[in-house]
């Protein structure tokens, strides 16, 4: 089993009927057939010479630390980190090879401009792979709520400074 480990709950895989298993047979093709004894016709794939492939899909919310130093100018990078539960990392290595985002890339602050994947030593020497998801935020979006209202409102401010006084008498009649 793998981990999704920054995660709130530190989440694992599980294999079912999502599951798609597949062996990716070497340059030969080189495999045994089943014993007669089998009712099934069955190919047996040695293991050290051929790829098996699990492959599932997700849906997991990911725990991010943004840093809002540069805004709103800012970019941020957010992290997908996934690692062998146990020491199945013997046996098993994870290889960082295709990801395939689903989603929609225009986000409600930000929009993805990119992914890459590499291993990486997550935890107490644990090796692997980290996701990056490269966010961008969306700069019209700023621009019209946030400078242009101040711009307005500095200008507003900066042009009482040439009323005159008579502008502002008001005349209240009290009983």
């Amino acid at each position: 089993q793998m981990v999704f480990f920054n995660t709130e709950d530190n989440l694992e895989t599980v294999v079912d009927d999502k599951a798609i298993v597949t062996i990716i047979p070497n340059s030969q093709f080189s495999f045994d057939l089943a014993d007669m004894s089998s009712s099934r016709n069955t190919n047996i794939f040695d293991g050290s010479e051929n790829v098996i492939s699990l492959s599932r899909p997700y849906n997991v919310n990911f725990i991010c630390v943004y840093d809002m130093m540069f805004y709103p100018f800012d970019s941020q990078v957010c992290y997908a980190d996934i690692i062998m539960k146990g020491n199945v990392d013997v046996y098993v290595k994870l290889v960082p090879d295709m990801i395939e985002f689903l989603g929609d890339r225009e986000l409600s602050q930000y929009f993805i401009r990119g992914f890459s994947q590499c291993q990486k030593t997550i935890r107490r020497g644990k090796m692997g792979i980290r996701v990056e998801v490269l966010l961008g935020r969306r700069l019209i979006g700023n621009a019209l709520t946030i400078f242009l209202p101040t711009l307005l409102l500095n200008i507003i401010g900066h042009s009482t400074n040439y009323f005159k006084p008579f502008f502002f008498e008001a005349v209240i009649s009290v009983n």
